[in-house]
């Protein structure tokens, strides 16, 4: 895999992670998501087989449209949370976390050397910020978009190592499981809770 591939999918993926950690619009957020998975199918389309990377683009664009068309059909136009503190905390949180992932991945490669080093710190920087937006919000569609993040993390470091169209439609199926769950919960949420 070239380097200047790698190297502008990594910043691609550094500023959608803290895209999708900072910004509210859920536009903004589905948009980032929608970048995550392009950029992932390229590290998987040069690190495995061309048809992994395609399955799992489309996979994974299908929950962002699953996702993005059930906030527009409910009506929900407005920002999905409202920061507790400001976002000038929740940018250094973002780059202290994925800085964090950067030198994990510094040691973890000594032992992971079959996938590249850019390619293993995107995953973990994607597992981390998965992991921080989980934290720190409420909001149903939010909850599920860091699940979505962090499940993409997951599947980039594992599919650089393991090939297997089988394991690529199971973590689709809970890619979308995931989406149609989140839009059920925010379907019953705008009901008041009475389903």
């Amino acid at each position: 895999m070239p380097f200047t591939i790698q190297l502008i999918g990594i910043v691609v993926i550094v500023v959608s992670c803290l895209f999708l950690y900072i910004l509210p619009n859920w536009r903004v957020l589905i948009s980032t998501l929608a970048a995550i998975y392009l950029v992932q199918f390229v590290f998987i389309f040069y690190l495995s087989t061309p048809l992994l990377g395609v399955v799992n683009l489309i996979i994974g664009w299908m929950a962002c449209a699953v996702i993005g068309l059930s906030i527009i059909r409910m009506g929900i136009l407005e920002n999905l949370d409202q920061y507790q503190s400001g976002i000038a905390f929740h940018l250094i949180s973002g780059f202290f976390f994925i800085l964090t992932a950067f030198a994990i991945s510094v040691n973890a490669y000594s032992w992971l050397t079959k996938i590249p080093y850019l390619a293993f710190a995107a995953g973990l920087s994607l597992m981390f910020t998965g992991l921080l937006q989980l934290n720190n919000f409420q909001n149903v569609i939010r909850v599920v978009i860091s699940l979505l993040v962090f499940l993409s993390g997951f599947e980039l470091i594992y599919f650089s190592l393991e090939i297997s169209l089988l394991v690529v439609i199971l973590v689709g199926m809970v890619k979308l499981g995931l989406a149609f769950m989140g839009t059920y919960l925010v379907f019953v949420n705008r009901l008041g809770g009475k389903l």
